[in-house]
């Protein structure tokens, strides 16, 4: 039997970091209690208790008599310890329970129990046995506090995306999360499930994610629809939470995707260079960014904010900018560097951003061709 971290024992009572066995002793007398123990570094007012009851229920309630207490005991000696039990308490509700507390901010503390034996003599024919006790660990259920939903990172995406995630709490000292299950759902009475969490054919009601994470990203969810979510964990002693809802949220409408190409696609220092994001008469044949429409139909993203991070020396032509839908300019000096687009459309959905190489390079010498001699 090991505690390890047990920072909530020695509570009144002592619900917290305990380990009992029930042991039916009635008709049996000269019992006596035999255990193994020893410490591990435990500080000052901590350690360990044996205690033993004869109307407790649960292994908490009840009445219990101290059979030893182990406080800043020597470290990294075993200790036998024996206990000659009354007759009068060898009855069938007997229990007896270890409990600790250790708790430490650098190094892991412990309390060790081994070899557990009780000995006595049976009613009836005269001779002695030996009962080697079972004991019960209790583990209270993790608890889940959940976080507010993350919406970010909705560029290209196919799918509306949002990051749902929570805290991990334990009252048991020392537990950690080993596994989750989130689902999501498109109404509040949380009846029509649209995505489980390792369960992507919705038929697994038990599924659940074998990971310490924290956060996890649903797929497969619609631009423009409110979503509810609830989620559950699992400690790393196998017990799992209740449900606990999250915050409702809302997905907005597919974001802008922007994309550029320029002309000439090798651009020479002193050249004009025109870049073309969206569809302008004379200047760019066709759009290159994307926008969406409530539908999530493509529509050009003309009419939004555009800006333009060009790298190197240049100037500016025929009124553009670095702010206009398809500026145009004249590079001063050679570069080699990306050129990056950031689009938000007209119902400010954005920015979402493309980048592109750029090398600028000197023009190739003037020639001109004369007849032989």
């Amino acid at each position: 039997l090991t505690f390890e971290e047990c920072d909530q024992g020695f509570q009144t009572p002592e619900t917290y970091d305990i380990a009992y066995v029930p042991i039916d002793l009635s008709g049996w007398t000269d019992v006596a209690i035999e255990y193994y123990w020893q410490s591990d570094d435990v500080d000052f007012n901590e350690g360990m208790r044996v205690a033993y009851s004869i109307d407790s229920t649960d292994g908490i309630d009840g009445t219990w008599t101290q059979i030893a207490e182990y406080l800043n005991p020597p470290d990294n000696v075993w200790s036998e310890e024996t206990y000659n039990l009354s007759d009068i308490d060898c009855v069938s509700n007997f229990k007896l329970r270890f409990s600790s507390k250790s708790s430490s901010f650098l190094f892991p503390e412990h309390m060790y129990v081994d070899d557990i034996k009780i000995t006595g003599v049976e009613a009836g024919p005269s001779y002695s046995r030996t009962a080697t006790a079972i004991y019960e660990v209790l583990n209270n259920s993790p608890e889940v506090v959940t976080l507010p939903p993350d919406s970010t990172g909705r560029c290209f995406t196919g799918y509306a995306s949002v990051y749902l995630s929570w805290q991990f709490n334990d009252i048991d000292g020392g537990d950690t999360q080993s596994a989750y299950q989130v689902e999501t759902f498109s109404d509040p009475g949380y009846t029509n499930l649209v995505n489980r969490s390792c369960d992507s054919s919705l038929t697994n009601p038990s599924a659940r994610c074998e990971t310490p994470s924290l956060t996890y990203s649903p797929n497969n969810l619609s631009f423009g629809t409110t979503y509810y979510w609830q989620v559950r964990v699992w400690d790393d002693q196998g017990v799992v939470s209740d449900y606990t809802d999250g915050e409702s949220f809302d997905t907005e409408y597919k974001y802008p995707w922007p994309d550029f190409d320029l002309t000439p696609a090798t651009p020479s220092v002193g050249g004009a260079v025109q870049f073309c994001s969206v569809y302008e008469e004379d200047i760019c044949p066709e759009n290159k960014s994307t926008c969406y429409d409530i539908n999530t139909d493509p529509i050009s993203c003309s009419g939004g904010t555009f800006t333009w991070i060009i790298p190197g020396d240049y100037e500016v032509l025929d009124g553009t900018g670095s702010g206009t839908e398809n500026p145009k300019v004249k590079f001063l000096t050679i570069v080699e560097g990306v050129v990056t687009l950031e689009v938000t459309d007209t119902d400010n959905r954005g920015p979402c951003s493309e980048t592109h190489p750029l090398k600028v390079t000197l023009p190739l010498p003037e020639w001109k061709e004369r007849a032989p001699f």
